[in-house]
């Protein structure tokens, strides 16, 4: 859904998540690698959590957040984050980057772009191709093409133009449409840039 804004692959993620949460949730925080058994013996028999994994569903669960604006989702990023945080992975030794990326999703917003316009529509198509090339490691890119039905997280509301636009969104302000794609990567820098 982030690359194609195809909302079947959104359709999909859920479930997932849903499972990852259902089948692998550890008491205290994390995700198991394997779903405990009633029969299991031996080293089956206890839940390992692997940080890599942890770090991955925690990413995925609040990009899922970001995208579907179900507060379930978010809970699910802060479970993995409760086993990240722990203090036996806090020690320095074995912290990665991916926990502090991780740590970076969940405690701020991302670079959130949306295309307003029909999906088989030149200038939106290029409206989101500029998008996607725009580097940022954390980003939302919505594509709303109104004969789908509502946005999936319908947490901006976006006018309906004429003509293909993009807005760029941070905090609780949008910018103004942008309707020309090599104009969409400065729109971003100026919008993004701290003050």
């Amino acid at each position: 859904y982030a690359s194609t804004g195809e909302r079947a692959w959104l359709e999909k993620a859920r479930p997932a998540a849903r499972f990852i949460d259902s089948h692998f949730g550890l008491r205290g925080g994390g995700y198991a690698t394997v779903a405990a058994s009633a029969g299991a013996r031996g080293v089956f028999k206890v839940s390992v959590r692997d940080v890599d994994e942890n770090i991955a569903v925690a990413r995925f669960a609040n990009a899922l957040y970001r995208y579907s604006g179900t507060v379930g989702f978010r809970k699910v990023a802060q479970r993995a984050m409760r086993y990240l945080a722990s203090p036996q992975l806090a020690d320095g030794q074995r912290l990665r980057t991916g926990i502090l990326l991780a740590d970076a999703e969940l405690g701020g917003a991302p670079t959130h772009v949306t295309i307003v316009g029909h999906k088989d529509d030149a200038s939106a198509q290029a409206l989101h191709s500029a998008a996607l090339r725009y580097p940022s490691v954390y980003r939302r890119v919505d594509w709303w093409d109104k004969r789908e039905g509502a946005m999936p997280n319908p947490d901006v509301r976006y006018p309906e133009l004429a003509r293909a636009a993009a807005f760029i969104c941070t905090g609780n302000t949008c910018s103004l449409p942008v309707f020309d794609s090599s104009q969409l990567a400065r729109t971003l820098d100026l919008s993004t840039t701290p003050e």
